[in-house]
């Protein structure tokens, strides 16, 4: 048995692959560089701002101070 190759590593054994999975079920892929610019640190884990436009999104009877409480927690 010869060992693995270059292509033995994470991104081609889970990560391109669940990119593919997730775009077949109708996901958007948003690069890295995207989203660590919303951020105002590494800190931040939810990103509010894209939480807030899902939530209007889905609910949109919610009010705008609503979505902000929602969004902050």
């Amino acid at each position: 048995m010869s060992p693995p190759g270059r292509a033995w590593n994470e991104a081609n054994l889970s990560e391109h692959p669940a990119v593919r999975q997730l775009a077949a079920l109708g996901y958007t892929f948003v690069a890295a560089e995207t989203l660590e610019a919303e951020r105002e640190s590494l800190k931040e884990v939810v990103l509010s701002k894209r939480l807030a436009k899902a939530l209007r999104k889905l609910n949109p009877w919610l009010s705008d101070d609503n979505v902000h409480k929602a969004a902050r927690t």
